[in-house]
């Protein structure tokens, strides 16, 4: 649900991983998750900063990073050498991808 809505309204913000939102929304928004509420990102849309945080947070509280550590140099690298060539680089992590664990 979070994926969905910063991709359709926080892709064009600049710096959106790097600026938090306001420490009470993200509160608020982290609660209703915990309780399993569906949540209404819509009333936040003012705030799509805040909705990144959440996202952050729950990134940082995985037991496991989403890319293990020992593939992470293989994706830097994939990145790196691909910088001229787009569609190589996105086959390269595509092929990476789909070694990652289920």
């Amino acid at each position: 649900q979070i994926v969905e809505f910063i991709s359709e309204y926080g892709l064009c913000e600049e710096g959106l991983f790097r600026v938090s939102g306001n420490a009470k929304v993200i509160e608020r928004i982290r609660a209703d998750f915990d309780k399993g509420d569906l949540v209404d990102l819509e009333v936040y849309r003012d705030d799509v900063a805040a909705i990144a945080s959440v996202l952050k947070f729950f990134l940082r509280e995985l037991p496991e990073p989403v890319i293990p550590t020992y593939l992470h140099d293989m994706f830097i690298r994939a990145q790196a050498d691909n910088e001229s060539n787009e569609k190589r680089c996105i086959r390269e992590l595509r092929g990476l991808v789909a070694i990652l664990p289920k």
